[in-house]
């Protein structure tokens, strides 16, 4: 036997955890940052980053209509093209197709150049005798260690109109969810 369905409007009289779920995708969007090498574990962090904060605006959105304030919510929502852009990429990822990303990888090769000075200073007289010479002391060359290359990984939305990668994208996008959950809370909107 079944226990009776749990719509959003009856989860603990409307509270809705917004900021638990903000919580979550923070807590995803560092993983992404800490698996940028590893493609498999970048992908699946990133899915649940998608997952987790498309459930903030979910929960606001339900909260918004349960108390009338639809209106505000659908006015944030407009203002917005991250939260249109990752709620398609959240929806395609979870009903159509795991998400496609483009990985740029770029090697870093520093070189390490010495440089010591030779000064020779030769004197002479009127009649082109040489009565004084100096030269500089040159300095002994340390020992170089060969540069070790390093890389520096970015994922990309090929469809992102503008040149952000994924991260600094995740990002921007995270200011925004906490901004409305902040405006949404300030004006009794929702509970957070």
């Amino acid at each position: 036997m079944r226990g009776p369905a749990l719509g959003l409007g009856n989860l603990e009289t409307n509270k809705m955890h917004e900021m638990k779920k903000l919580a979550e995708a923070k807590y995803f969007y560092n993983k992404i940052k800490d698996e940028l090498e590893n493609t498999n574990s970048f992908k699946y962090y990133l899915s649940a980053f998608l997952g987790a904060s498309r459930s903030v605006l979910q929960y606001a959105g339900e909260e918004a209509k349960s108390k009338k304030n639809q209106a505000w919510y659908d006015g944030c929502i407009s203002k917005s093209s991250l939260f249109k852009f990752f709620k398609d990429k959240r929806d395609i990822n979870i009903h159509a197709k795991p998400l496609e990303t483009i990985k740029q990888v770029k090697v870093i090769i520093k070189e390490i150049i010495n440089l010591s000075d030779s000064i020779n200073v030769i004197k002479r007289d009127k009649d082109e005798y040489i009565y004084e010479v100096s030269f500089s002391k040159q300095e002994s060359k340390p020992k170089i260690q060969e540069p070790q290359p390093s890389l520096e990984y970015k994922y990309i939305f090929d469809d992102w109109p503008g040149g952000e990668d994924i991260v600094e994208l995740g990002g921007k996008y995270l200011i925004e969810l906490e901004n409305l959950i902040k405006d949404g809370i300030g004006k009794g909107y929702i509970t957070g």
